[in-house]
C-alpha cells in the first residue's frame, strides 16, 4: 500500500515531511513530495471481527493495532526467546506505519535480546532515518567487520556521504506548497497537460468512510488543482471506495492509475487501471493484465512520446523486493514487461518512476548508496528502456533521512 500514519509525538516533524514541496535546480523548477513511509506494494489486508491478539493484527496488516497488543504481550512474556520476536513484531508495525522512533526503540530491545541480521539491520536502518548518522554508522561498522554483512556497508556509506550532503548543500532551500498540503497524506503529484496539478490524498472530503487500520486514516482519492485555485476530486468513475493513487495521463484523456483493493473487499492487491475520456466522461476503468493477480503492480509513469509505460511490481522473478517494469506500445497492445534492470533494481525497493521530456529516468530506492529510507535517484536510459552509465542520487536537501520519492 501506499499509505501512512502518526503519532502526535512525531506530528510536528512528519508534517514538514508528509508534504510537496518546490525547489529550483539547475535552472528549472521541480515538485517532489517528501513523505516519512516504509512504503510498501501489498495486499492491504481488511478483516470487520474484532482482533484482540497482536499477532493477529500484525498478520492482517493492522500495524498501529498490533502494536498496542504486542506491547502488552511483551510486558507478560517471561521467556527471552518469545519476547526477541514480539519486540522485533512491534518494531516492523511502527516502522510500516512511519513511527520510526518508537521502531528504532524496539528494534533496540530485540537486537539487544537476540542478534539477528534482520533485526540488527533494520536498528541501523532506522538509526539513519533519525538522522543519528554517527550511531548508525558505528553499528554499521560492526555488522561489517564482525559479521561480514556486505549491506552494512553500503548504509555505512551511505552515513558519510548524508553529512557530507547536508553540509555542502545546506544554503539549498525547500518550499512546503502549503496551499495544497493538509494534515492528512498528500502525494503522488503529476502534471495534467490540459492544466491543473494531479495529486493524491486521504483528506477528509475522499470518497470512503472507512477508516484504514494500517494507516489510522482513510484511503486516498486522486485530486486535481485547478488553475482558479480550486481542489476537486476525480470523477466516481475514477475515485472509488477503495484505494486510488499514483497516477500519470497520456495526452489529457488518457490516465493510468493505481487502485488497490475493491469495494467488496475480496481482492486487496493492487493493480494499473486505464481509463478514456469520451463523450464527456471517463469510460469505466479497465486493470492492464502485465502479470497475475497474484502480483501488486503500480506506480505508473509514462514517456513523453507515450509509448512507453513504466510501474512497479512485487514480482518473485525480480531482482528484490518491488523492481521497476517497463511495456511498450505495439500495434494498439501493451507488450509483455520488460525488467529495467540490475543498474536500476536491486536486493531492496525500487518504486515510484519518473520519466522527464530529456529520456531521464527519476526513482526511488532504498538500497541504493543514500540518506536513509527512499531516496531519489537519476539515471539515463536508452531508447530501448535500459540504463545508459550510472545512477545519481540526487542528494541533500531533495534527499533526507526519511522516505523521499515522487519527483517530477
Amino acid at each position: 500500500m501506499f499509505q501512512s500514519s502518526f503519532t502526535l509525538a512525531a506530528m510536528i516533524q512528519n508534517i514538514w515531511n508528509r508534504c510537496f514541496i518546490s525547489f529550483n535546480f539547475e535552472g528549472m523548477k521541480y515538485i517532489i513530495y517528501l513523505f516519512p513511509i516504509y512504503f510498501f506494494l501489498t495486499s492491504c489486508g481488511s478483516t470487520s471481527s474484532a482482533i484482540t491478539d497482536g499477532n493477529i493484527a500484525y498478520e492482517y496488516k493492522k500495524y498501529q493495532l498490533a502494536a498496542s497488543l504486542l506491547e502488552t504481550k511483551f510486558q507478560k512474556e517471561t521467556n527471552p526467546i518469545y519476547k526477541f520476536e514480539i519486540a522485533k513484531k512491534i518494531g516492523d508495525s511502527y516502522r510500516a506505519y512511519s513511527n520510526t522512533s518508537k521502531a528504532e526503540q524496539w528494534y533496540k530491545i530485540a537486537n539487544d535480546l537476540q542478534f539477528d541480521p534482520y533485526v540488527a539491520m533494520q536498528y541501523g536502518a532506522m538509526l539513519k532515518m533519525n538522522e543519528k548518522y554517527s550511531d548508525a554508522i558505528v553499528h554499521f561498522e560492526m555488522l561489517y567487520k564482525k559479521h561480514k554483512i556486505r549491506e552494512a556497508y553500503t548504509q555505512r556509506e551511505g552515513c558519510k556521504y548524508a553529512m557530507e550532503w547536508m553540509i555542502k548543500n545546506k544554503n539549498i532551500k525547500v518550499e512546503n506548497l502549503n496551499t495544497i498540503n493538509t494534515q492528512y497524506a498528500d502525494f503522488a503529484p503529476v502534471m495534467n497537460k490540459a492544466g491543473g496539478l494531479v495529486f493524491s490524498s486521504s483528506r477528509a472530503d475522499t470518497k470512503g468512510k472507512d477508516i484504514n487500520e494500517w494507516t489510522g486514516e482513510k484511503n486516498s482519492d486522486i485530486f486535481i488543482l485547478k488553475g482558479d485555485g480550486k481542489i476537486e476530486l476525480l470523477p466516481d468513475t475514477i475515485n472509488s471506495k477503495a484505494y486510488e493513487g499514483t497516477c500519470t495521463y497520456r495526452d489529457s484523456k488518457e490516465i493510468f492509475f493505481t487502485r488497490c483493493g475493491d469495494a467488496s473487499n475480496r481482492d486487496n492487491h493492487c493493480r494499473i487501471f486505464y481509463s478514456k475520456f469520451e463523450n464527456d466522461e471517463w469510460s469505466s476503468p479497465e486493470p492492464l493484465r502485465f502479470f497475475a493477480d497474484s502480483i501488486n503492480i503500480g506506480h505508473p509513469s509514462i514517456s513523453k512520446d507515450g509509448k512507453k509505460l513504466f510501474f512497479v511490481a512485487d514480482h518473485p522473478n525480480g531482482f528484490g523486493g518491488k523492481d521497476i517494469y517497463f511495456s511498450i506500445l505495439k500495434g494498439g497492445e501493451w507488450s509483455e514487461p520488460y525488467n529495467a534492470g540490475r543498474m536500476v533494481n536491486s536486493k531492496g525497493n525500487e518504486m515510484f518512476p519518473f520519466i522527464d521530456d530529456n529520456n531521464y529516468l527519476y526513482f526511488s530506492s532504498d538500497y541504493h548508496q543514500g540518506m536513509g529510507g527512499l531516496d531519489i535517484f537519476r539515471a539515463e536510459l536508452t531508447e530501448g528502456g535500459k540504463l545508459y552509465g550510472s545512477i545519481t542520487n540526487l542528494q541533500y536537501p531533495i534527499n533526507s533521512s526519511y522516505d523521499d520519492f515522487e519527483f517530477i
